[in-house]
């Protein structure tokens, strides 16, 4: 269960200061659920020696309400504390057994407070506390090695939260990211974007979170793989995955076949002159050579399908190499993915996917621009676009 919390300032601040006593008075919380709806409940605290006792009790719209509670302690500023369900549980969960169902944990930053409330089915986020205040600075992304500079354009991106809702929202109209003019914590906020960490996948993996087929149904008509962001609006979850993958990038990065892939298309297309500017425009450029190669696909491919009238023909691989200029991007990827006399080695690369579909892929996509081939595409044409995105966030860190 998620629910979005709103707590006081006063009492967040008394039970993180570890004061020798604070009051049992329980605190109001207003939220919602994305399963039951709005919420409203209370928050209560009570210091017992080194140990914290938590109660928390929430109701909601349509009769569903429940209760936790649970002992914590407070270690560098912070609140950790395991709940269970309290005596009486009624509604939608009514019937669980006693168990452990959420993990709390509040944090102290600086004179802020914030913090999350997790189970299984995800973590919510609450940082009506973390509002801006006069007297605290904003964490300083220019100084320190790459680890802290990273973590202080996090701490700045949370902070921009205005309303507290644990969105942080980039988009035109309630924007709040323009509260922030910090190179490093955008250029973040935009890696993480692009990555939308908490998209589907589809059968082929991983490598295809956030994708969707996007197009027309029937003759003439057809779709073709494209990537969704996260639509400008981060969720703290992920933002945490996207931290961490970025600091996978950061460390060693892919060494996949699409990267290997895409760095021959880079090298190949600097010694022919097709590339200009620093390596981030290079791989942008690259990105969207990807995407005009994937709207060329579905383009041909719908004509021929009225010219043979016939639902579901597909476009050999010479003749998509023939119907590109030559001395484009475009055919440069082309070529270099598909080359001559090629094994499809993207096949290889969605194995995963092959083995839980019903059709024998392999057989039915050879010499074919097929499904699995034009997501390989897709991929390699997000991966530039991600590595563009990582040697943007490079240029901020220490050499």
């Amino acid at each position: 269960m998620r629910v979005l919390c709103q707590y006081s300032l006063a009492c967040l601040v008394a039970l993180l200061l570890g004061g020798a006593a604070f009051a049992d008075e329980p605190v109001s919380l207003t939220g919602r659920s994305p399963y039951f709806g709005a919420m409203t409940g209370t928050f209560a605290a009570t210091r017992r020696g080194e140990d914290v006792d938590v109660s928390f009790t929430a109701s909601f719209r349509d009769g569903t309400s429940w209760a936790l509670q649970g002992t914590g302690r407070i270690r560098r500023g912070t609140l950790v504390c395991d709940l269970f369900p309290a005596v009486g549980i009624s509604g939608a969960v009514a019937g669980e057994k006693k168990k452990k169902t959420h993990k709390l944990t509040i944090h102290r930053d600086g004179s802020r407070y914030w913090g999350s409330c997790s189970s299984k089915k995800g973590t919510t986020w609450f940082r009506e506390a973390l509002s801006m205040t006069a007297g605290d600075p904003a964490p300083d992304t220019t100084k320190g090695d790459s680890k802290a500079r990273l973590k202080a354009a996090v701490r700045v991106l949370r902070r921009v939260d205005a309303n507290g809702d644990g969105l942080i929202s980039g988009r035109r109209y309630g924007n709040e990211l323009d509260a922030t003019k910090d190179p490093l914590a955008r250029a973040v906020f935009e890696f993480v974007d692009y990555g939308n960490y908490t998209g589907q996948t589809s059968v082929y993996g991983p490598a295809t979170r956030g994708d969707v087929q996007e197009g027309g149904l029937g003759l003439g008509y057809t779709t073709r793989p494209t990537h969704y962001t996260s639509n400008q609006v981060l969720h703290e979850d992920a933002l945490d995955l996207g931290m961490r993958d970025l600091g996978r990038w950061l460390s060693s990065g892919p060494d996949d076949l699409p990267q290997q892939d895409l760095e021959r298309v880079r090298a190949q297309a600097k010694a022919k002159g097709l590339l200009s500017g620093d390596a981030t425009a290079q791989y942008r450029a690259i990105h969207e050579a990807a995407e005009r190669l994937l709207d060329h696909i579905a383009k041909k491919t719908g004509e021929k399908e009225r010219a043979k009238s016939k639902d579901g023909v597909r476009l050999t691989h010479a003749e998509l190499i023939a119907g590109l200029d030559g001395k484009s991007l475009e055919a440069l990827l082309a070529k270099t993915v598909i080359g001559d006399g090629a094994k499809e080695q993207w096949m290889d690369f969605f194995r995963r996917g092959l083995s839980y579909t019903r059709y024998d892929e392999r057989k039915e996509e050879r010499g074919l621009v097929g499904s699995m081939l034009q997501h390989y595409l897709l991929v390699i044409g997000k991966r530039a676009m991600q590595t563009s995105l990582v040697t943007k966030i490079r240029g901020h860190l220490p050499k």
